[in-house]
Parts: structure tokens; C-alpha cells; sequence
């Protein structure tokens, strides 16, 4: 369960993700997803890849992986790490912890997401 803290750090990433998700993917909230089950995407095979770190707890190496990876001239990059952070804004506390990060590295790498691709909040 969250603190008051936390619990608004998480809603505040999730307010920011679906005004993005409106203004610049005209959607209702963001989620990546797969489009084509056979032919991957880059994006596709780096979602694949940090979903199966996240599942094994390797948050620290995930990030890294996703800020490695960025390509701040496709946005689909920008809606897979949306996702990415929203996902790890779901973790409890002791399950960041256990995999050496924060509450606070989740909304820092958002943010520095969000400024890379231009977004002034």
C-alpha cells in the first residue's frame, strides 16, 4: 500500500501520461502495444526486453536499457516510456527497493523523459 506521498507521485505521473496521451497520441491514457505479433518493431522488441527485466526485477538495467535506446525523434519511443514509468509506479516501495531504486528515480526518470522530447510542464 502507499503513502500519501507516493500515492501522488503516482497520480501526478498518471495525470501528466494522459494529457500526453491526448495531445500528442490522441488517446485516452497511455499503453503501448505490439501491433503486429510477428513482425516486432524496434520499439516492440525494446518493450519485450524491459517488461522481462522489470518481471525479474532488474529496474536499474531497465532504465538504463530504455535511456540507451531513446529516440527522441519517434514518438512511439516517448509512449514506451510512458508505459515504462507507469509500470514502475505501480511497484511497491520494498520492490523498488529490492531492486535498488526509488520512488523518487521513478518520477525523476519521467520527468527527464517528458523534458527530453520537448514536453514543458
Amino acid at each position: 500500500m502507499f503513502n500519501q506521498e507516493q500515492d501522488f507521485i503516482v497520480r501526478q505521473i498518471k495525470a501528466i501520461a494522459d494529457a500526453i496521451a491526448a495531445l500528442i497520441f490522441g488517446k485516452a491514457e497511455v499503453a503501448y502495444v505490439i501491433q503486429d505479433e510477428v513482425n516486432h518493431t524496434e520499439t516492440d522488441i525494446l518493450f519485450l526486453h524491459l517488461n522481462e527485466m522489470l518481471d525479474a526485477g532488474n529496474i536499474n538495467e531497465a532504465e538504463n536499457l530504455l535511456f540507451d535506446k531513446l529516440n527522441i525523434n519517434d514518438k512511439n519511443y516517448l509512449l514506451l516510456a510512458i508505459d515504462f514509468y507507469l509500470k514502475l509506479g505501480t511497484k511497491s516501495d520494498n520492490e523498488l527497493e529490492n531492486s535498488g531504486f526509488s520512488r523518487e528515480e521513478v518520477e525523476d526518470g519521467f520527468y527527464e523523459v517528458v523534458d527530453m522530447y520537448g514536453i514543458k510542464l
